[in-house]
């Protein structure tokens, strides 16, 4: 494939993830977790049972790992935004890729003729 050819599809392809990324949607950094855990309480089912699970946000901060308690009414806007951080993610990651190559075929095009 000649290189102007190869250069005109990475940018395509540049533009087609652009879009992707524009589209992501509200994001944050962190992932959902769950901890089942007992109450205290010597008569409740949890002792011999069914453990209470709540569920957090956990995420990093200067080398700290803070977890936030997320209500019922937040979990599952929490989960798509950790999702949507994650696609984000993925899609920087092969805009960058894409570049690497967009710079490669770019550094073998021969330079202009300034003879002219």
């Amino acid at each position: 494939m000649p290189q102007n050819q190869r250069i005109s599809d990475l940018e395509g392809q540049w533009t087609t993830l652009r879009k992707k990324l524009m589209a992501v949607g509200p994001i944050i950094r962190g992932s959902i977790v769950q901890y089942a855990r007992l109450c205290g309480k010597p008569n409740c089912h949890c002792v011999t049972g069914k453990r209470h699970v709540s569920t957090f946000l956990s995420i990093t901060v200067e080398g700290k790992t803070i977890n936030i308690y997320l209500k019922k009414n937040t979990q599952k806007i929490a989960q798509q935004w950790s999702s949507n951080y994650k696609q984000l993610s993925d899609i920087t990651e092969q805009i960058s890729n894409i570049n690497i190559q967009r710079l490669k075929a770019l550094s073998s095009l021969k330079p202009p003729d300034d003879n002219n």
